[in-house]
């Protein structure tokens, strides 16, 4: 297929990885420490709006590559239609493509991720918090009962 730029390849790249569905739910992997099994954050809601906010961003295809000093945010909707690693400095890659991508103006995009980042990990904690709690008001249920 003929793309008139880089950017229309980058929107039709966003809407391949990101596909529209009956569900709104894509992931963001996260730092699984030495746990050999890939974990992530799950994201009921909020996919048409990332897509949204990528595709609002003009991109241009670069060669410079990716600095490792910048946090990656790596987006999917499906591990087999790729996935999407955005960095804290504006560049856009698509390993299953080869491709790299810069764009003007990212901030809005940066911050967005990271607030769902910030609110994925409040979430998981606060869910942990509760196992814990429920756990423990059950040992002390049972060694009442005895």
């Amino acid at each position: 297929t003929e793309f008139k730029d880089d950017d229309e390849l980058a929107d039709y790249l966003i809407d391949l990885i990101l596909y529209e569905d009956n569900s709104d739910k894509f992931f963001m992997m996260k730092p699984s420490g030495q746990e050999a099994m890939l974990q992530y954050y799950t994201f009921e809601t909020g996919e048409k709006e990332l897509k949204q906010l990528l595709k609002d961003i003009e991109w241009t295809v670069d060669t410079s590559g990716v600095s490792y000093s910048s946090t990656i945010y790596p987006v999917f909707k499906n591990m087999m239609t790729g996935q999407i690693y955005i960095t804290t400095d504006g560049i856009m890659v698509i390993n299953s493509y080869d491709l790299c991508f810069r764009s003007k103006g990212s901030e809005k995009l940066i911050a967005h991720l990271k607030e769902l980042k910030k609110s994925a990990a409040e979430k998981e904690k606060a869910e942990m918090e509760e196992k814990t709690d429920k756990a423990e008001n059950s040992e002390i249920s049972e060694a009442d009962g005895e």
